[in-house]
């Protein structure tokens, strides 16, 4: 065999196995990087999975923990709105014994003052009324002498124009007093309502600020609730 061709044949041998051993390299390097990026894949797609999972248990949990604070002040405010209006309830019937028994001792005193002074008046009344029908008596009998049975007529006319008097003045008398009496009604009445009704608007402006005052600490606990979270 000819020199040359021996060493070309031996050459190529060699080149032969040269790319047979980088291919073979080759080849191992593409698989150990192919299951390198498997299992780069498969370790990004672990921590997505536990990120993921971490995240929604951590969202339950906050949606456990908020629905626990909202009931426990929901229950809270219950119990308060309740308290209030049951110490607003007494306070207002209270107020309106007193104002009742202040009420009849108002009007017991005005009656009695109204009767003390009718009295007087009648009394006064009375005494002038006499003292008039006995100059008239005095001055007619004085002037005219007239007989017994005269005398006797115009007595019995002057006692029943007295007693008409007297009847007339206490339907007066009478008449006042019922007015007064459906006056002060109606002003109490009034008042009764008018306190009521401050009580009332009393009450629901309360209301409305410790419910405002609740939306604004579900807010807040709401909010650090959210950044413990993160």
């Amino acid at each position: 065999m000819d020199k040359r061709r021996n060493i070309l044949l031996v050459w190529r041998d060699y080149i032969k196995k040269e790319k047979n051993a980088v291919n073979v390299i080759g080849a191992i390097a593409r698989k150990t990087l192919r299951m390198e990026v498997f299992q780069r894949i498969r370790l990004v797609a672990r921590e997505n999975y536990l990120d993921k999972d971490a995240l929604r248990k951590m969202n339950t949990y906050f949606r456990l923990v908020k629905n626990s604070q909202l009931r426990k002040a929901m229950v809270t405010w219950r119990k308060n709105s309740y308290a209030k209006c049951v110490e607003s309830m007494e306070d207002m019937e209270r107020t309106y014994r007193e104002t009742l028994e202040e009420n009849d001792q108002r009007m017991s005193n005005i009656i009695r003052a109204k009767h003390t002074r009718a009295e007087r008046i009648i009394k006064t009344k009375q005494m002038r009324r006499a003292n008039v029908h006995f100059i008239e008596m005095t001055k007619v009998l004085k002037a005219l002498r007239v007989k017994q049975q005269v005398l006797k007529q115009n007595t019995e006319f002057l006692k029943e124009r007295q007693a008409l008097r007297k009847w007339f003045k206490r339907t007066q008398v009478t008449s006042y007093m019922r007015r007064r009496s459906a006056k002060l009604s109606r002003e109490w009445q009034l008042k009764v309502m008018r306190t009521c009704f401050e009580a009332i608007q009393e009450s629901i402006a309360n209301d409305r600020k410790f419910a405002r005052k609740m939306v604004q600490v579900g807010q807040r606990i709401l909010n650090l609730d959210m950044a413990k979270a993160f």
